[in-house]
């Protein structure tokens, strides 16, 4: 949605329009979880909180313009529907199982999906991959360091993903060995088939 103002006098037969998500959610629900603290927590919620508002016009705005629109699921199509009061269709998220398939993996006996035991001495090798500045993937890879990782001796976590905070650089340090982080890569492949 962010690239639509400049394509607004792009003459075609059939503008479609893909939000992928409702952001107006995803801000306003940032708001919340900062609203109860104080100082730069709480200024945190109100720029969050004015965030929603602004895209939730926005995203009514852009709707409005384009021919058809379009949501990454049916959760996302429904909270559309609800906070913006019009219909949009489904286009579900896919993935090139070509492209990213660890057959020459397994094959070549580096993996074997059918026979992982957890309880042996061999260490499972984990994968997080988002934008690491983006909240919701800095809370949960904090959940994953503080809750699995800390308890479970024999996992590894990489995090694969671009401007990872000073919150999640920590992570690393506070695991020592058994946390990485790789910053922007080019191609994922390298890593997920590692995990």
């Amino acid at each position: 949605t962010g690239m639509s103002p400049y394509c607004r006098h792009i003459c075609a037969k059939t503008r479609i329009l893909n939000f992928c998500d409702v952001d107006s959610v995803k801000w306003s629900s940032l708001g919340y979880e900062n609203a109860h603290g104080i100082g730069f927590k709480r200024l945190k919620s109100m720029i969050y909180y004015r965030e929603s508002k602004t895209l939730r016009t926005a995203e009514k705005k852009l709707n409005k313009e384009w021919d058809h629109s379009l949501v990454v699921s049916e959760t996302e199509r429904l909270l559309f529907k609800e906070r913006i009061g019009d219909d949009v269709k489904v286009l579900s998220n896919g993935v090139d199982t070509e492209y990213f398939s660890a057959d020459e993996r397994v094959k070549s006996g580096r993996a074997n999906h059918n026979s992982i035991d957890v309880t042996s001495n061999q260490s499972l090798s984990c994968i997080f991959v988002g934008v690491m500045d983006y909240p919701p993937n800095i809370e949960a890879v904090q959940f994953i360091a503080n809750e699995i990782i800390a308890i479970l001796p024999d996992i590894k976590l990489t995090i694969v993903g671009g401007k990872p905070t000073s919150e999640v650089i920590k992570l690393s340090k506070s695991f020592p060995g058994k946390i990485e982080i790789t910053g922007y890569v080019d191609d994922i492949r390298k890593w997920a088939h590692r995990a």
